[in-house]
């Protein structure tokens, strides 16, 4: 059987962690047309139909900002804010945990893996802390539905190229790395989105998330044997930081990710210059070196929007999922945004789709070049399918079609060994799946297949 991806296939729009932090901490003013407008809307009204937030864990503030206001643009209320905004607008959400926090100085973090404060007494004790990771997410994601907010993605990590949640010592003293543990770990996290999945009737999609196309083979052939379960592998790229490693294209990596192991691709980090210049005192970090010959340079906004367009159009046109630029809403203020030594401002007010007097340019037309139709299927969240009972008491399952047509079910271990198959005939809403002298209690994972979807959850039976 080919790849069978997800129906939408064309996401565009940017990150807007800051936005609503800089307009009610900072006094910045979104214009556009010289006019203040919601930056949401702006979005929105140039072909935008998704916005990436990030939630991480407190505390949000450290000795670099102890005079300051607390850097909790990522906390759970002002993420439920931006969630509000965006879905005001008419935005979808892709939702990154990151698992991380603002609570150590440079100095005090021995390595950059570092478990937040609240988990750093458990980072050695794994079951401990995927325990963690699970509950926080279950509960975050359950939190943000009661309030009537649905991420149309869930990111579960952010550019986990190696480790994550080590304890705070020196990166020479950790342990050797295990792949198993970084599964362990992100499994975790994906479980809980399936279990809210149908806990809630919902269809979260849910992506993986590393940086450098160069490492993607490396990554992919190291852990997803071993069990990893998600549905998109995001990606970020910076022309000036990263290589495309042994692929030739883009196009070859998306056609390597779905053929290799059926998954959908989507770049989840990129960005480009509009100007080479600053708008406040910070620092700017990668600059010329980032923009491919055949570009303007020194740039200008055609540089922004041709680039991210062609980057976009190339990936939509292999079958991949679009791309969400970073930074986009990040103008440059007098107020800390990064509770480090580099101090209050932007290190990217360059690469923003607001000007240095925080109007709107066209680079951020991009979007409704690439994705013309900004098409968005608002029945998305609608659930394909409903499986009872949850948890199984029992010695088998049902699973009752709503939105397809069911042509097989496959149930594997959690190595991916497939241990039942089963074909459905297409005159048949509903399907049962008997485990009789099959499965012994663990963990398992379900996969529903028909012809335009293939969708994974874990399942645990419990034999009485």
């Amino acid at each position: 059987m080919g790849y069978i991806g997800l129906a939408q296939n064309c996401y565009v729009g940017t990150t807007m962690d800051f936005a609503l932090y800089l307009q009610n901490t900072c006094g910045i003013v979104y214009k556009e047309d010289g006019l203040p407008k919601n930056p949401y809307q702006s979005v929105k009204d140039h072909g935008g139909n998704i916005i990436r937030l990030r939630q991480d864990l407190p505390p949000f503030s450290n000795s670099y900002v102890e005079n300051e206001p607390p850097v909790d643009y990522r906390s759970p209320s002002r993420v439920k804010e931006n969630m509000q905004a965006a879905q005001d607008a008419g935005l979808k959400t892709l939702l990154t945990f990151s698992y991380q926090s603002f609570a150590l100085d440079a100095n005090e973090m021995l390595n950059p893996y570092v478990a937040p404060l609240a988990w750093q007494s458990i980072a050695n004790n794994l079951n401990q802390l995927a325990d963690s990771v699970h509950d926080y997410t279950y509960h975050a994601l359950a939190y943000l539905i009661g309030e009537g907010l649905v991420p149309e993605i869930v990111s579960i990590g952010n550019e986990t190229n190696w480790r994550i949640l080590e304890p705070n010592i020196a990166e020479g003293s950790l342990p050797t790395y295990s792949p198993q543990r970084v599964v362990t770990l992100l499994n975790a996290g994906t479980s809980a989105v399936r279990e809210i999945n149908l806990d809630y009737n919902k269809n979260i999609k849910i992506a993986l998330h590393i940086a450098d196309a160069s490492d993607l083979t490396w990554w992919m052939n190291t852990h997803v044997y071993l069990g990893l379960d998600f549905d998109i592998m995001g990606l970020s790229h910076y022309h000036a930081w990263h290589s495309l490693g042994n692929f030739d294209s883009w196009t070859e990596v998306v056609e390597w990710v779905q053929s290799e192991y059926q998954k959908d691709f989507m770049m989840l980090e990129t960005a480009q210059l509009f100007s080479s210049g600053y708008s406040d005192n910070h620092v700017n970090v990668l600059g010329t070196e980032n923009i491919p010959p055949g570009y303007p340079n020194p740039p200008t906004t055609a540089t922004q929007k041709d680039y991210l367009k062609d980057l976009t159009k190339e990936i939509l046109d292999a079958g991949g999922l679009g791309t969400i630029a970073w930074g986009g809403e990040w103008v440059g203020s007098d107020c800390y945004i990064y509770p480090d030594q580099y101090g209050p401002g932007s290190s990217w007010e360059n690469k923003a789709f607001w000007d240095f007097n925080n109007n709107l340019h066209d680079g951020i037309d991009w979007m409704k070049e690439s994705c013309p139709n900004n098409s968005i299927d608002d029945n998305s969240q609608e659930p394909l399918f409903n499986i009872y009972p949850v948890p199984v008491y029992s010695n088998s399952i049902t699973i009752d079609a709503k939105n397809i047509q069911i042509i097989s079910v496959i149930i594997t271990n959690i190595f991916g060994e497939i241990l039942i198959i089963q074909s459905v005939d297409s005159k048949f809403k509903s399907v049962s799946i008997d485990f009789s002298n099959k499965l012994m209690a663990g963990n398992y994972i379900l996969q529903v297949m028909d012809k335009n979807y293939q969708s994974y959850f874990k399942i645990i039976p419990v034999f009485q």
